[in-house]
């Protein structure tokens, strides 16, 4: 081993004290079975890269430029729900294998230890990052996570008025609004940027009262634990639809006096996958009521007859499989392989790794908010600061024929994708951690040429 580059592109490594975690006597003898001029060539190009070369999307993208070749995702900055993010090629690896792809539901632990603990790691690791006592095992998205997470309060507190945040992104509200049908609740809204709005809500209906963190436009929500208290202070349970790279550096919805905890997971390493399949996040405190009422599998971890660590489904009673119609949710699947991927993911990142991309997607919102704010005539919806999205409008493009007419430009022109239309034709862009300085100005740029190009076009 030479140096303490082992792993120089693992954001792991980033950490070296994690070297005392394990036998480095043995990882020194593995790296002995490569011949030292090997090593040592190795180390000479690693040293002989360019700066900032330090992120494993760093050295893939430079690798890319050698060849000549972009990743499509350095192409996409349409905000939203999901948005591009690094997929390390380890997960990629580890969850083509046919232990995990091609595996069902484990109801047989005596045959299933192997998924099971991988699950058991997903829940204990998710658990950490959001500071609560219960994770499930994953549902299928964040958006009916959000809805199950509503069903739990329903069942709990009895009410039938949940309030949103007014920002909501409309794909998740109008996924609600679905689910509001059968589950018998009606939505109302208010401002989750100023608590006392929560005073006009009073109503002893009000049964549960969802968080976001960041809000849909980006903004980050510097108020949520007074909401959570609001919340409680009118007998409602607090939801938290929190991201979970921002939970790595902010305060935890759990520490704050959340009840319930939603997150999307798309961004811990998982494809874009065209916007599915992908990952939901749900999870309690340590509440009887609450857990009894949680949808979806459950691994927990216990010792065979023999004394030996084993792992099973626990409290199955609560699914459809048993229960039947009496079932808490019927939704009793999810994505697991999306769940596997994400929890080989958070182990590669470690701790400090999480937060290492978590900060870069701040500095590169921040790039990409000063950068719109250059152009004339575009209104920033956003405040700051802000998280991987950016919300404005166009003054002079405003109708839906001319944002798509723009959409469409910059596609066949740039070959970019650069924004999502969320409701009232407000615009979304995002810039996340696979995103350079470079591609935001870039970006800014080419707007800014296709806005004039369609006033142009729309005048003449």
């Amino acid at each position: 081993m030479v140096g303490k580059t082992l792993h120089p592109w693992l954001p792991n490594a980033l950490n070296w004290e994690r070297e005392k975690e394990f036998s480095h006597t043995l990882v020194k003898s593995l790296m002995n079975i490569i011949p030292r001029k090997l090593v040592e060539k190795a180390m000479e190009g690693y040293e002989s890269l360019p700066d900032r070369i330090n992120e494993p999307w760093s050295l893939e993208r430079h690798l890319m430029s050698v060849l000549g070749k972009t990743r499509a995702y350095e192409r996409v900055f349409a905000g939203g729900i999901v948005c591009p993010h690094y997929v390390h090629p380890v997960v990629e690896y580890l969850i083509s294998r046919g232990e995990y792809l091609t595996s069902y539901t484990p109801y047989q632990p005596e045959i299933s230890q192997g998924i099971l603990q991988t699950l058991y790691e997903y829940q204990s690791l998710l658990a950490e990052l959001y500071e609560v006592e219960v994770i499930n095992s994953g549902m299928y998205d964040g958006a009916t996570a959000l809805a199950e997470a509503i069903g739990i309060a329903l069942r709990v507190n009895r009410g039938k008025i949940v309030l949103l945040p007014q920002y909501m992104n409309s794909r998740i509200e109008n996924v609600l609004k679905t689910y509001s049908k059968a589950f018998e609740f009606s939505i109302k809204h208010y401002d989750p940027l100023d608590p006392d709005s929560i005073d006009d809500e009073r109503d002893d209906e009000v049964t549960a009262l969802v968080v976001e963190n960041p809000l849909s436009n980006g903004t980050i929500n510097s108020k949520t634990k007074e909401l959570y208290d609001k919340a409680h202070s009118i007998g409602a349970l607090a939801i938290s639809f929190t991201d979970p790279l921002l939970a790595s550096v902010t305060k935890p919805p759990g520490i704050e006096g959340a009840d319930i905890v939603v997150g999307e997971g798309q961004s811990l390493g998982l494809p874009m996958n065209g916007g599915g399949p992908l990952l939901g996040i749900l999870g309690v405190r340590d509440d009887k009521r609450l857990i009894r009422n949680l949808p979806g599998r459950l691994v927990g971890k216990t010792l065979d007859r023999n004394g030996r660590r084993a792992y099973t489904l626990i409290l199955q009673t609560r699914e459809q499989h048993i229960r039947r119609e009496k079932a808490t949710s019927n939704i009793t699947t999810n994505t697991a392989l999306n769940a596997i991927g994400a929890a080989i993911s958070l182990s590669l990142m470690g701790r400090e790794g999480i937060r290492s991309v978590a900060w870069r997607v701040l500095v590169n919102t921040s790039i990409l908010m000063e950068e719109l704010g250059r152009i004339k005539g575009l209104d920033i919806r956003t405040k700051k600061p802000a998280f991987k999205n950016v919300m404005y409008s166009i003054n002079t493009v405003q109708d839906r024929a001319s944002l798509l007419m723009l959409f469409r430009h910059m596609h066949d022109v740039h070959g970019i994708i650069p924004f999502s239309i969320e409701k009232d034709d407000a615009l979304l862009s995002c810039a996340t951690e696979v995103h350079s300085k470079d591609d935001l100005v870039k970006f800014a740029q080419f707007l800014a040429e296709g806005i004039s190009s369609i006033t142009r076009r729309r005048s003449s």
